[in-house]
């Protein structure tokens, strides 16, 4: 059986109001049917009906007021506002509920009169929550990004000036212009797009979208950009044990991306030296004319046999700290987002116009 919802009624705008309390004054209709047209509560436009006959129709504010239900003062709820954007700012944001629980203790420890249902629940009320929130307009509530400890606290000034001071010294040191810096990173696509949201009928409690297979499989790209604009061919990184150029690389232009193999997908230590023989092809570096590049410190990426490569054909590498490069990885940031988004975009599109 599908399921079923109960109608939302639409929040009635100032407009709205503002018309309904004229139709009551200037025009003699009634209250009840005037909050039955217009779509609102009658107790709420008997309000502003009462309101607007004491200080005139046009003297009368038709917002909703949001102080009407505070309970702290502004000086308290300007604390509680800070203390929620520096907890989030340490990864250790509160839910509405745990905040809410929060301002109960915040009222009691200051004395603080609070609603009676306050102290039947030991929690704030949502609809004081929904006030808060419209009175400060910096928070929202979000779906936060699962973050592990490690990731948190090694982001820190003295971490990133020890990087930033290593990337001077080798630009100095080389005097590397924009074309001789490259970035590389690897992030894993999946053979299954993320279906995307479509239309259907409301109400339902679940609605499909074809893909190519329940699961897929994990292929690692390899990405590498330069600091002037310059991007290689994608490196792709096949679940087989076996390269079959013909069938993997379809559509492939001939000598432009690599096609590489490994039984999980991941990178590996020989692998990773077959990319590095590629950015060489591609950007012709040399002892005397050196290139930087920088990647994160992945063990496949420090291999003996890779480094030793490396030496010999002026690829000077610049690790980026353990932990950082979901802030310090230009890839991470700018990149791959859009780019597995647009993947999943014309994968969906290929299979809705070839049906079966």
């Amino acid at each position: 059986m599908p399921r079923t919802y109960k109608k939302k009624k639409p929040t009635a705008s100032a407009a709205d109001m503002e018309s309904a309390v004229r139709a009551v004054i200037e025009k003699g209709q009634s209250i009840r049917s005037s909050a039955q047209e217009h779509g609102l509560k009658k107790s709420n436009l008997a309000n502003y009906v009462k309101e607007a006959k004491r200080l005139g129709v046009d003297n009368v504010k038709y917002e909703p007021n949001f102080r009407k239900s505070q309970v702290f003062n502004n000086d308290m709820e300007k604390a509680l506002e800070e203390y929620l954007l520096m907890a989030s700012a340490m990864f250790y944001g509160l839910t509405p509920h745990s905040f809410r629980r929060l301002a109960y203790e915040f009222a009691s420890k200051n004395d603080v009169q609070v609603p009676v249902s306050w102290e039947t629940t030991r929690c704030a009320g949502p609809d004081w929550l929904t006030g808060f929130m419209k009175r400060h307009e910096r928070l929202s509530i979000r779906t936060p990004e699962a973050t592990s400890l490690a990731r948190m606290t090694s982001f820190n000034r003295t971490t990133v000036g020890e990087f930033m001071d290593k990337l001077e010294s080798v630009k100095g040191r080389y005097f590397f212009t924009p074309d001789k810096i490259f970035n590389l990173d690897e992030t894993g696509v999946t053979t299954v797009q993320r279906v995307p949201k479509v239309i259907g009928k409301k109400g339902l409690h679940q609605i499909g979208q074809v893909t190519s297979r329940e699961r897929g499989e994990l292929v690692t790209n390899v990405g590498i950009i330069g600091a002037s604009g310059r991007a290689l061919p994608l490196i792709c990184v096949f679940p087989r044990l076996r390269f079959d150029e013909k069938r993997m690389m379809r559509g492939v232009p001939p000598n432009t991306s690599l096609g590489l193999v490994h039984k999980s997908g991941w990178m590996t230590a020989s692998n990773f030296v077959e990319v590095l023989k590629y950015f060489v092809t591609h950007v012709c570096c040399t002892k005397e004319s050196p290139v930087l590049l920088i990647l994160d410190n992945h063990e496949s990426h420090l291999s003996v046999e890779g480094l030793e490569y490396c030496k010999e054909n002026g690829i000077v590498l610049l690790t980026l700290p353990p932990h950082t490069s979901n802030k310090l990885q230009p890839l991470d940031r700018s990149v791959f987002g859009p780019f597995k988004s647009f993947v999943s975009q014309a994968m969906n599109a290929w299979l809705m116009d070839h049906p079966g």
